[in-house]
C-alpha cells in the first residue's frame, strides 16, 4: 500500500466557473493511506490535521465489506481524526435528520465551501442517494457521508499529493498528474501551468516514467531536472539487473537497454536478459543479446550504467571465468578481457569452455569437453591464467599451473610428426611461451620445496633433476610420484617391486601398499586416483581395487603397511589427544595413530573416540577396559556388557542385561546399583527410570553420594541409597 496524502483541494468542478469566482477554495490536508491500484482508503488513526482553525475535514474510506463508497466531511473541534472505532451512527432518526440538516448548514454556510461543495451534493441529491450522519463518541466531531464514486471525485477536484521521493512530489488532479519540487513550484512549467501526464511514476534512482495519450500512449523518461529522454518506448522495467539501467520495449516489440543518465545505451534487439548471477560482480552487469541465430552477444555495463563493451553480430556470445568474454562468429573466436579493455586471443577455431580451478584459471578448447579422463589427450588447450591475465592459446594437449617462479608445464602430441600412436612430450615455458628447459620430456613434474623435479625420459623411465636439469636421481623407475613432507616418494618397477626411496635414492620395498596408474570408473566417467601424501600424523591411506570395491590401506612413513580393511572406507579424524589421529570406518571401528604408529598397540579394537581423556576397548575374555591419554590400560576390565563415555566426575553408565547402573572409575565403587531400566546423562544430571517411576540426580563435588534432584523420593531411596544405609 503506497502512502499518499489525500487533498480536498475543494475546487469548482469547472475551472472556467472558478475563475470567475472571488474566492477560491481552502486546501484542507487530511493524512490517509490509499492504494491506487485497488483504490483502497484507510483513514490514518489519531493524526493531526494541518490547517489551524479547521472547521470541516474531508476524510475519504470504502467499506470493504459492501464495497460501498462514501465522502465523509467531519466537523471537528479539536483538529484531530478520531480512531475507526471512536465514530459511531446517531441511532434516532429525528436526531439523525436535526444532526444531518446542522452539518449540511454549516458546510454550506462557509462561502468558499459552499462554492466547492453545493455542485457535488446537489449531484448527489439528484441522483436519489442518501447521506448519513455519524458522530464521534467524545461529540467532538461530527460526519456527514455522502455515497461517491472516484470519477466524481476527480470530476469535483480530488487531489492526490503522493508522498515525495527524492525531493519531487507527485500530484495527481483531475486525471492528470504532474510534479512539484521541494520550494512547491512544478517541476516542468508548460504555459504558465505544471506539465500534466496520463502516467507518471514516482522517482527512483533520479528517473521517473510519464506518459501522455497522442491518441496512444507514448512514454518517456525524465530526470530530477525535469528533462526527458527524445526515445520512447511501450512498456519499461527500471533496475533490470543494475539499479541505474532501465529496459525499454517498443511498440514493435524489441527490446533496449536506457541508464539514469537519459542515455539510450544498446540498439535493439528481440531479446534482452541478465547474464547469470554467477557472472556479475561488483564491477559490471552482464547482458545477453539477441536478434537470431547469427546475431547474439553481450553486452557489458558498468555500475553507473555506462557501457563498457558491445560485442554483437556473433553465432555465439558467452561468459568465462573472471570478466571475460568469447565470441565467435564466421569462423573468427575472440577472447576479450573486460577488466583490462583488452583482447587476449584471436583465432580460426571455436573455442570451448573446458575446465575451471580454484585460483580462476580454466581451460579451454577447440572441442566440446568431453566426460572421460583421457579427452585431454586429444584435444588442442589453451589455458588463462587469473593472476596475471594472460591466455595460452589452444596448441596445446596439456597446460599446467604458472609456479611461483611464472613458469608453465606445456605438453604436445607428436602424432603430426608421422606418428600413428599419440607421443607427448612435455617442457617448462615462461608467460611469453618461451622455454625454460633445453630438453623435452615424455613426462614433467614442478619442482618440489627442495629443487627436486620429476621426470620421465624418452625411454619412458622415471628420475629426478634440479632447476638446471642436472640430474640428481637417475632415472630407472617404471612409476614414480613426488617427494613428499617426509622426504619420501613412491617408486615401482615393472617386476611388481613397489616401495619408497628418500632423497638419496635408498630404497626399501613395501608390499600390497599402493598401486600406480589407478583409473576406476566412478558416476559414469573414469576418475584417476593419486597416491596422498602422508599426513602429520605419519600414516597415509591408500585404495586398491579389489572386485566391485576397493580395499584400504594404512601405511606408515617408516616404510611398513600396518592395516589392510575389509573394503569399509576409512576416515581420518584429529583426536582430542595432541599429535594423535583416529581413523575410523564411522560405525564399528576406532583406531589411533601417532609418528606412524599404532597409539595402542594392545588395544586396536576400541569402540569409541576419546572423551574426557579415556577411549575403551573390549577385553579378550569379556567386558570392556579403560584406555587413557597415554595409551595405556587404565584400571581393571570391567564385567559389563554396556558402557557409556566416561562422564563428568569421572563417573560412568554400565549395565548388564538390560538394567543399568552408574560407577566411578577412580575407585571402582558403584555409586547406584545395577537395578534401574535406563539411565541418560544430560546437563550434568541423571535422568533415571525405575518401571514408571523416574527421578533425577546430581553428582555434587566429591559427595559420594548422587544427591536426588526431583522425581519419586522412594525409588531414589531404594535404588540409590539402599548400600547407604
Amino acid at each position: 500500500m503506497k502512502e499518499a496524502y489525500f487533498i480536498i483541494s475543494l475546487l469548482l468542478f469547472n475551472i472556467f466557473q472558478l475563475s470567475a469566482q472571488d474566492s477560491s477554495c481552502p486546501v484542507l490536508e487530511v493524512p490517509v493511506t490509499f492504494d491506487t491500484i485497488n483504490g483502497i482508503v484507510n483513514i490514518v488513526e489519531n493524526q493531526q490535521i494541518n490547517t489551524q482553525n479547521c472547521k470541516i475535514c474531508i476524510n475519504i474510506f470504502i467499506d470493504k465489506g459492501s464495497k460501498v463508497e462514501n465522502l465523509m466531511m467531519q466537523i471537528n473541534t479539536n483538529g484531530k481524526a478520531p480512531k475507526p472505532e471512536e465514530i459511531v451512527p446517531i441511532i434516532n432518526e429525528d436526531n439523525k435528520l436535526k444532526k444531518r440538516d446542522e452539518v449540511f448548514n454549516t458546510v454550506m454556510a462557509d462561502k468558499d465551501l459552499k462554492i466547492c461543495f453545493e455542485p457535488l451534493i446537489d449531484e448527489i441529491k439528484k441522483s436519489g442517494r442518501s447521506y448519513t450522519i455519524f458522530a464521534s463518541r467524545d461529540n467532538n466531531s461530527i460526519f456527514l457521508t455522502i455515497p461517491y464514486n472516484e470519477y466524481e471525485l476527480r470530476k469535483y477536484g480530488l487531489k492526490i499529493e503522493y508522498l515525495a521521493k527524492e525531493g519531487i512530489t507527485r500530484i495527481e488532479e483531475f486525471g492528470k498528474l504532474y510534479y512539484l519540487k521541494q520550494d512547491g513550484t512544478p517541476l516542468i512549467i508548460k504555459n504558465g501551468e505544471p506539465e500534466r501526464y496520463d502516467e507518471a511514476t514516482d522517482f527512483s534512482s533520479g528517473i521517473a516514467i510519464v506518459g501522455q495519450l497522442n491518441p496512444t500512449m507514448t512514454r518517456y523518461l525524465l530526470n530530477l531536472s525535469g528533462q526527458k529522454t527524445a526515445f520512447v518506448f511501450d512498456s519499461y522495467q527500471i533496475g533490470f539487473g543494475n539499479k541505474n539501467v532501465i529496459l525499454l520495449k517498443t511498440s514493435y516489440n524489441k527490446y533496449y537497454l536506457a541508464n539514469v543518465a537519459l542515455q539510450k545505451i544498446s540498439g535493439e534487439y528481440n531479446d534482452i536478459k541478465p547474464a547469470e548471477s554467477k557472472f556479475q560482480s561488483d564491477r559490471y552487469t552482464y547482458y545477453y543479446v539477441n536478434n537470431g541465430d547469427y546475431d547474439k552477444g553481450l553486452l557489458v555495463v558498468d555500475q553507473n550504467g555506462k557501457v563498457i563493451k558491445v560485442v554483437d553480430k556473433q553465432n555465439k556470445a558467452e561468459l568465462w571465468g573472471d570478466d571475460l568474454i568469447n565470441s565467435y562468429t564466421f569462423g573468427k573466436s575472440k577472447i576479450f578481457d573486460v577488466q583490462n579493455a583488452k583482447e587476449l586471443y584471436s583465432g580460426n577455431k571455436e573455442l570451448y569452455y573446458n575446465r575451471d580451478f580454484n585460483d580462476g584459471d580454466f581451460w579451454f578448447a577447440t572441442e566440446p569437453a568431453k566426460d572421460s579422463v583421457y579427452s585431454f589427450t586429444k584435444f588442442k588447450y589453451g589455458r588463462f591464467f587469473n593472476k596475471t591475465r594472460t591466455i595460452f592459446p589452444p596448441e596445446y594437449n596439456f597446460i599446467g599451473y604458472l609456479d611461483d617462479n611464472g613458469y608453465i608445464i606445456v605438453g604436445k602430441d607428436l602424432k603430426n610428426q608421422g606418428r600413428k600412436k599419440p607421443k607427448f612430450y612435455y617442457t617448462l615455458v615462461d608467460l611469453n611461451q618461451n622455454p625454460v628447459y633445453k630438453k623435452k620430456y615424455t613426462d614433467l613434474n614442478y619442482s618440489d620445496s627442495k629443487g627436486y623435479i620429476l621426470f620421465k625420459d624418452n625411454k619412458f623411465k622415471y628420475g629426478f633433476m634440479d632447476t638446471n636439469e642436472k640430474v640428481i636421481l637417475p632415472a630407472i623407475y617404471d612409476k614414480a610420484r613426488d617427494f613428499g613432507m617426509y622426504g619420501l616418494a613412491w617408486v615401482g618397477f615393472d617386476d611388481g617391486r613397489c616401495g619408497l626411496i628418500n632423497r638419496s635414492g635408498e630404497f626399501t620395498e613395501v608390499k600390497n601398499a599402493v598401486k600406480f596408474d589407478q583409473y576406476f570408473y566412478n558416476s559414469d566417467k573414469y576418475e584417476y586416483y593419486e597416491i596422498p601424501d602422508f599426513n602429520k600424523y605419519g600414516i597415509t591411506i591408500t585404495k586398491i581395487p579389489s572386485g566391485d570395491y576397493f580395499t584400504y590401506r594404512i601405511v606408515s612413513y617408516k616404510k611398513k603397511l600396518l592395516y589392510v580393511s575389509d573394503g569399509r572406507k576409512l576416515l581420518v579424524r584429529d583426536s582430542e589427544i595432541e599429535n594423535v589421529c583416529l581413523i575410523t570406518d564411522d560405525k564399528d571401528l576406532f583406531m589411533y595413530f601417532k609418528d606412524g604408529e599404532f597409539y595402542m598397540k594392545d588395544f586396536q579394537k576400541v569402540i569409541r573416540p576419546y572423551k574426557n581423556g579415556y577411549t575403551a576397548a573390549k577385553c579378550s575374555n569379556f567386558g570392556f577396559c579403560l584406555i587413557d591419554s597415554k595409551g595405556q590400560q587404565y584400571g581393571n576390565c570391567m564385567p559389563y556388557d554396556y558402557i557409556s563415555d566416561v562422564l563428568d566426575n569421572q563417573l560412568m553408565i554400565v549395565g548388564n542385561n538390560g538394567k543399568k547402573g552408574i560407577i566411578k572409575i577412580t575407585t571402582d565403587e558403584k555409586l547406584v546399583d545395577i537395578l534401574l531400566d535406563d539411565i541418560s546423562y544430560e546437563n550434568g544430571v541423571f535422568n533415571c527410570r525405575d518401571g514408571d517411576e523416574t527421578f533425577v540426580i546430581k553428582c555434587i563435588a566429591d559427595d559420594k553420594i548422587l544427591r536426588r534432584v526431583s522425581g519419586n523420593e522412594n525409588s531414589y531411596n531404594r535404588i540409590v541409597l539402599k548400600q547407604k544405609r
